[in-house]
């Protein structure tokens, strides 16, 4: 089983600024990541967040996109980054020579997010931006397809865009 976490991330300056070109922030790692986890599966792809309520989703690749086999449309939202990520991270090790391996992924941001009223709510670390960028490396090394920390920078800005 692989394990891949990245940290959260904490705005300290320039949050709405850094929307214009030419200005700077200035941004923290927190102690706080998120983690992935990928093995093998017998077929297709199947997706845990537990964090969000969603267990075993299956879905499969169909010209190149994901598509679930039986999902309602709030948990599809909810997945919506974390598919994108996944397939631009298959595509992509497709493009590099690597044959598409059926796997599990699973993920925990729970270290991210603040209990309230008995329900986990995001606090703005930036953690879904650290679940692509962990679900990304953890897709291309379980296909074996090394990526440099520049592309998977990339790869994950063209998930967020997709």
């Amino acid at each position: 089983m692989l394990h891949y976490s990245a940290p959260g991330k904490l705005v300290i300056s320039g949050e709405w600024a850094i929307l214009e070109v030419g200005n700077f922030g200035l941004v923290a790692a927190v102690n706080n990541r998120v983690h992935v986890f990928v093995e093998p599966e017998s077929e297709g792809i199947s997706i845990t967040a537990e964090e969000f309520k969603v267990k075993d989703a299956r879905a499969k690749f169909a010209d190149g996109r994901l598509v679930f086999e039986s999902l309602d449309d709030k948990s599809k939202e909810t997945l919506k980054l974390l598919s994108m990520a996944l397939e631009t991270a298959v595509k992509f090790a497709g493009e590099k020579g690597h044959a598409f391996k059926p796997f599990k992924i699973s993920t925990s941001s729970k270290d991210t997010q603040f209990e309230v009223n008995g329900e986990l709510k995001k606090v703005g670390f930036g953690s879904s931006a650290a679940i692509v960028v962990a679900a990304i490396s953890a897709v291309l090394d379980f296909h074996g397809c090394k990526a440099s920390k520049e592309e998977i920078y990339k790869l994950a800005t063209i998930a967020h865009y997709f």
